[in-house]
C-alpha cells in the first residue's frame, strides 16, 4: 500500500484480525472446542469468542483487495517470502535437530527451505499467489460496472458456498478480494451509521452460532450444506467488521507501528512442526477448559503471546534491514526494507 493511503482504523483492523486467527488457533487446535459441551458454562462463553473470530483470514483477503492498485507488489511479496522462510526454516530445522516432533524429518526441513511452493502455510500462499493475481484482477474489474461487479461475486459466492468448498482454498481469497475491491470502489455502506453496521454484524454473529448449535445437534457437522452456510455466514460477518472499522477515526499510531509485524504472530504460532508442541504440550488448554477463569486465562495467554512474537519479529526485522542494505549496497538496488513495507 502506497504510503499517503494509510488508514490507522484499518492498520488497528489488521492487528484485531490476527488476534482472531491467534484465538481460533488456540481454542481449535488446543481442543477446547471439541472437549467443551453444551453443558458447560464455558461453552457458552468460548463458543461465541470462537465463532467471532473465524473472521480473521476473511477480513486479511479483504483487506488485500480494498488496497490494491492494480501493480505487482514486488516488494510486498520479497518481505512475504523472506519472513516466511526465516521462520519456518529456522523453526522446522531447530524442531528436527533437537529431536521435538517425529514427523518433521530432514527431508521436511529442506522443503521447509521453499515454504511458499511447498505450502507449508496454506493462507501465506494464497496471499502470495494474490499478489501475482492483483493486477489481471484489479484490470478486469475496473471494466466492471456496480451490477456487473455484484454479478461476479454472487456467481463466486454460488460456486465457493454449493459447487466447491472453499474454504482454506484460493477461491476463498479470491473472493474476498474482489468483496474488498467492491468495498473500496463502489462504498455500498458509506450512508450507514457506525451503530447500524454493528447491529447488522451482531445479527449475522447470532445467525452462525444458531447454524452452529442446531447443525451440531442434528448431526450434520462438516456435510456441503454446514460448510456452505457457514461460508456465507463468515463473509458477511467480514464485510460489516471491515465497514465498522472503516468509519473509526483512530488517532493512535501504534497499529500503524505494528502492523508490519503482526504477520509473525501467525508465521511462529501456526509452524507446523512446533503447534502441537505449542498448543498441546507447552499451553494447558484442553484440560483447563471447563475451569470457570478459562476466559480470562485464555485472554492473558494469547496477549502475552502475541506481544512476544512482536518483540521477536522487531528483532528480526532490524537483522534483516541490515542484511538487506548490505546486499544493496553491494549490487547497487533499491533498499528492500522488511518493516516498512506494511500491506
Amino acid at each position: 500500500m502506497e504510503r499517503e493511503s494509510r488508514n490507522t482504523s484499518l492498520d488497528l483492523l489488521r492487528v484485531v484480525s490476527m488476534f482472531m486467527i491467534l484465538t481460533v488457533h488456540f481454542l481449535g487446535w488446543g481442543g477446547a472446542v471439541n472437549s467443551l459441551s453444551m453443558s458447560d458454562i464455558n461453552y457458552y462463553l468460548i463458543m461465541p469468542i470462537y465463532f467471532m473470530s473465524q473472521i480473521g483470514n476473511t477480513l486479511f483477503f479483504l483487506l488485500t483487495g480494498y488496497f490494491t492498485r492494480g501493480n505487482i507488489r514486488l516488494k510486498k511479496m520479497v518481505f512475504l517470502e523472506r519472513k516466511t522462510f526465516f521462520y519456518v526454516f529456522l523453526i522446522s530445522l531447530a524442531v528436527f535437530l533437537f529431536g521435538l516432533n517425529p514427523d518433521t524429518t530432514l527431508k521436511y526441513v529442506i522443503k521447509s527451505a521453499f515454504p511458499i511452493v511447498f505450502n507449508r502455510y496454506w493462507f501465506v500462499s494464497v496471499y502470495f499467489i494474490l499478489c501475482f493475481m492483483a493486477v489481471p484482477l484489479h484490470k478486469g474489474l475496473k471494466q466492471c460496472s456496480r451490477m456487473m461487479a455484484l454479478a461476479v461475486i454472487f456467481v463466486l459466492l454460488i460456486n465457493n458456498t454449493f459447487l466447491y468448498p472453499a474454504n482454506m482454498t484460493l477461491m476463498q481469497g479470491i473472493l474476498a478480494f474482489i468483496v474488498g475491491y467492491y468495498l473500496r470502489e463502489f462504498k455500498p455502506f458509506e450512508k450507514w451509521k457506525k451503530s447500524m453496521v454493528a447491529l447488522v454484524y451482531l445479527l449475522f454473529v447470532g445467525m452462525y452460532a444458531a447454524e452452529r448449535i442446531v447443525i451440531r445437534v442434528i448431526g450434520r457437522e462438516h456435510t456441503l450444506l454446514d460448510e456452505g452456510l457457514r461460508y456465507v455466514l463468515v463473509l458477511l460477518m467480514a464485510v460489516m467488521f471491515f465497514t465498522f472499522f472503516e468509519k473509526l477515526n483512530i488517532k493512535a499510531t501504534w497499529p500503524s507501528e505494528i502492523s508490519g509485524n503482526i504477520i509473525s504472530v501467525y508465521l511462529i504460532t501456526a509452524c507446523p512442526p512446533i503447534v502441537n508442541l505449542l498448543y498441546v504440550k507447552l499451553i494447558p488448554i484442553e484440560e483447563l477448559s471447563t475451569r470457570i477463569w478459562f476466559v480470562v486465562y485464555y485472554l492473558v495467554v494469547n496477549i502475552l503471546l502475541f506481544a512476544l512474537c512482536i518483540v521477536i519479529d522487531v528483532f528480526v526485522s532490524k537483522y534483516n534491514n541490515l542484511q538487506a542494505e548490505f546486499w544493496c549496497k553491494v549490487f547497487g538496488k533499491i533498499p528492500l526494507k522488511l518493516k516498512k513495507i506494511q500491506h
